[in-house]
Formats: C-alpha cells, structure tokens, sequence
C-alpha cells in the first residue's frame, strides 16, 4: 500500500473514531504496509508499523478486526526474527501472541495466529537442537487444542508438529515416543474422522513408521502397519491430500 494512501486512511480514522469500518481498513493497511516494508527489507519500518497497530488495539481492545490484524502482524514478525538471527526477539513476539489469545480466550482469529506461531517455533526449536523447547511448545499445542477441540487450525497446527516430532524421534533414536506420537495420531483421527489434515498427517506417519520397522528388522509389523495404511486409504477414495500416500504406497508395492 502506497504510503499516500496509507496517511488518508489514518488521517480519516482519526477524525471518525467511532467508525469500526474504516478503523479495521486502518488496520488492514497497516497489516499490508508491515508486510510490505519487510519485503523492502525496511525493518525500521516495518517494527514502527507493527507498533502502530498495537497502539492501536490498545485503544480499541474490544475490536476483534483490528486485533486480528495485530495478531498477523505478530505472527509475520516473529516468523521474519528467524531469518533474522535473533531468537530472542522471535520468543518475545510468541509471547505476546500468547497473552493477545489469553486475553481474549473466544477470539478464534487470534487463536490461530497463536497456534501457527507454536508450530512455527516449535520447528525453529528442533533445528536450533533445543529439544526441551520443542517438547515444550509441542505440549502447549496439545493444551491449545484440548481447550478448543472444535478448533480445525489449532488441531492441524498441532498434527503438523506431531508428526514433525516423530520423525525427529526416528532420528533422536527415541523409538519408544515415535510410536506413542503414531498412537496419539490415530486417537485424534479417530475423534474426528472428518479433519483431513489429521487424516493426511496420520497416513504420513503410518507410512514412516511401517518402515521404519522394517528397517529395524521387524517386517511383520511393518506390515501391518502399512495394511492399516492402505485401509484409510480406502476409506476415502476421494481424499486428495492422501494422494501422495497412495502414490508412495504403490511405489513400495512394485518393489
């Protein structure tokens, strides 16, 4: 967003303050500009406007639209602090992501901005080796979850790292939690056999997993757990994000 039209639209924002249309147009280009500043590698800019959007849902707590866009807002910057060498700043913007969504426990935005930025730090976590850290936010996104299990992007952000932490436990040699981590996944696609992206994540992990065993040495269980693959693939023919399970499956079967 062009910086003139940036300034009309404070300007008129300041002079209609009771006006939660055109503040949430406000706070939407603030949300773009932030973005937008980032990608012109101006992050002087870019930390102004965040701070911009949070004065301004501070002075307006009850608008869910504007807090919302400070939520992205939190979320991009944290996710940009990787990129930018610095950790600590990464932490401090979850945590604020974390004290928005406690504040306000019923806003499902906010709460989805907080589930992406624990499964986005949770895989910083692994790759900076700091297990405890990733165990950690990996449990915050069981308790998020568990407090809204009618959330569908909590619980996707939640199998994402489920299954991104078994096949770190293949690596870490930690076999015994690879297959408690398997068995929370198919306890959750059971609870809710209508989440594809529990579905895709389970397959993803049925099929690591069968193989895995069968490099251990244990090709009778690797088997049925490739069987059981094959039999959610069954289930739902028309499923297109477990395409490319039915596609490393045939694979495996030619061989």
């Amino acid at each position: 967003m062009q910086d003139k039209h940036l300034n009309e639209l404070r300007q008129l924002a300041e002079a209609h303050p009771e006006d939660a249309a055109l503040r949430k147009q406000h706070a939407m280009g603030l949300f773009k500009t932030l973005n937008d500043a980032k990608a012109e590698d101006d992050l002087a800019r870019r930390d102004a406007l965040l701070n911009e959007l949070r004065q301004l849902a501070e002075a307006h707590p009850e608008d869910a639209a504007v807090r919302e866009q400070l939520a992205g807002g939190l979320f991009n910057t944290l996710s940009h602090a990787k990129h930018e060498d610095d950790p600590v700043r990464r932490d401090a913007l979850l945590n604020e992501l974390r004290q928005l969504a406690g504040a306000h426990p019923k806003d499902a935005a906010v709460r989805a901005w907080l589930g992406y930025g624990l499964n986005n730090t949770l895989m910083d976590a692994k790759e900076e080796d700091d297990l405890p850290h990733r165990d950690g936010l990996l449990e915050e996104l069981r308790q998020l979850a568990e407090a809204h299990p009618e959330d569908e992007v909590v619980r996707e952000q939640l199998v994402n790292g489920l299954f991104m932490t078994l096949n770190d436990a293949k690596e870490e040699d930690d076999l015994g939690r690879r297959d408690k981590l398997l068995d929370e996944l198919r306890q959750l696609a059971g609870a809710h056999p209508k989440d594809a992206s529990v579905r895709e994540q389970l397959a993803k992990g049925l099929g690591l997993v069968g193989i895995s065993f069968v490099q251990e040495g244990d090709a009778a269980k690797g088997d049925v757990l490739l069987v059981e693959l094959r039999a959610l693939l069954d289930r739902f023919p028309d499923d297109e994000r477990l395409d490319s399970a039915r596609e490393w499956l045939d694979t495996m079967k030619e061989q």
